[in-house]
């Protein structure tokens, strides 16, 4: 088995990085320039589309995209509640809580005393005075 290798590469615009992955004769055989062009392109698109939504979301508009912008028809598929609950349940291990009695309703738990809080042993000396 070879062992894959990763460059975290970081890209022009802040807090941007882009990631390859790959044996090294994979990694060999890619062309960084064509690797970085694809990078730039997806990065513009995206912080197009972002300012894009942000304009709408402050006009007040819902729609992620524009009406012109949607491809085909979108199908909303209606999934019963319980199907959907059962399916996070198990895929995910999710659980109900009782909103009425909801941990963050209830006191914390009492931490445990650290040993230098407990009380000390008290200690029972004898002395025997009689011989000052």
């Amino acid at each position: 088995m070879t062992e894959k290798i990763t460059f975290r590469i970081p890209g022009t615009v802040e807090y941007s990085y882009w990631e390859v992955t790959g044996t090294p004769e994979e990694i060999g055989r890619m062309d960084p320039e064509v690797c970085g062009a694809l990078f730039a392109s997806f990065l513009y698109s995206a912080t197009t589309g972002e300012r894009g939504a942000i304009k709408r979301l402050q006009e007040g508009q819902t729609a992620l995209l524009p009406a012109s912008e949607v491809k085909g028809e979108v199908q909303v598929q209606d999934v019963p509640q319980e199907a959907a609950e059962e399916l996070l349940k198990a895929e995910l291990g999710a659980e109900e809580i009782n909103p009425n009695v909801a941990p963050y309703k209830q006191p914390p738990p009492a931490a445990a005393k650290k040993p230098w809080e407990q009380d000390k042993p008290k200690s029972q000396v004898t002395i025997d005075l009689s011989d000052f």
